[in-house]
């Protein structure tokens, strides 16, 4: 993992709940800002190559969410990390740091289905949001090239894993933990296709083998009839790239930059 010599870190309070913001200044003369939403096994140092090369087109600003990259987490004010919770925190950030320039969201992974409610529910924000970038990551459970079966199995690993009888009789009370499954519960159950988002939407496929890519397409359709997917040859994992200066330079020269 790089060192984060590149990225500005600052701390932030909002909501009694502390974490970090990043912030990567563009080398170009652009009005642009990117908000970046990690997946949630990522950081924000995980970030780092992928915010510099970024930042030759805009200026990138990345935030921990509660639980998640050692921020306090919603069950410090015992609360679910839910979708919508996640995304009433989020409205609170760009509320607080976005003054008049639109933004463009870019998500990874598990950033996408937060970024959709916070299109779909949190009015005020999605005013200030032009653009939704997502890498990987998608909308409805049955996005996922799984069996019915082995779906249902993974829900219901993920909700005994958050159920507080493992924290009780266990003692697992890494906030971390808890919010990851959390997170991981909700995706197993995942339906955000209800309400379309005006934003304009477009998805880096990676080529995921997890990822059933037509129904995910009309799902993308449902949300917004103008949406579009672009592939990009990348042979490595998603939770790879990112660590990897080559494939991260690649990503934004080969795909994002023309979709900022």
């Amino acid at each position: 993992m790089p060192s984060p010599t590149i990225i500005k870190t600052s701390p932030i309070d909002i909501n009694n709940l502390r974490g970090r913001i990043g912030r990567v200044k563009s080398s170009a003369k652009t009005s642009k800002e990117i908000l970046l939403i990690y997946d949630q096994d990522q950081s924000i140092e995980s970030m780092e190559y992928l915010a510099d090369s970024l930042s030759k087109y805009a200026s990138v600003t990345i935030v921990d969410l509660p639980g998640l990259g050692g921020m306090d987490s919603f069950y410090k004010s015992n609360q679910r990390p839910t979708l919508e919770i996640m995304s009433a925190y989020l409205a609170a950030l760009i509320k607080l740091r976005v003054k008049n320039n639109k933004i463009t969201l870019i998500t990874i992974g598990s950033g996408l289905p937060i970024a959709i409610t916070l299109l779909q529910k949190q009015s005020q924000a999605s005013k200030k949001v032009n653009k939704l970038i997502s890498i990987g990551g998608f909308v409805h459970m049955f996005d996922l090239n799984q069996g019915l079966l082995k779906r249902s199995f993974k829900y219901i690993f993920y909700l005994i894993k958050s159920t507080w009888v493992i924290t009780k009789l266990f003692g697992v009370r890494n906030k971390s933990f808890r919010t990851k499954a959390y997170i991981n519960m909700t995706l197993a159950k995942l339906n955000v296709c209800n309400l379309p988002v005006v934003a304009d939407l477009k998805y880096v496929s990676l080529s995921d083998k997890n990822i059933d890519e037509n129904t995910l397409k009309q799902h993308l359709l449902i949300l917004s009839p103008k949406s579009k997917i672009k592939r990009v040859n990348i042979k490595q994992s998603i939770d790879k790239i990112f660590t990897d200066k080559k494939q991260s330079k690649k990503l934004v020269e080969e795909c994002l930059k023309e979709m900022i």
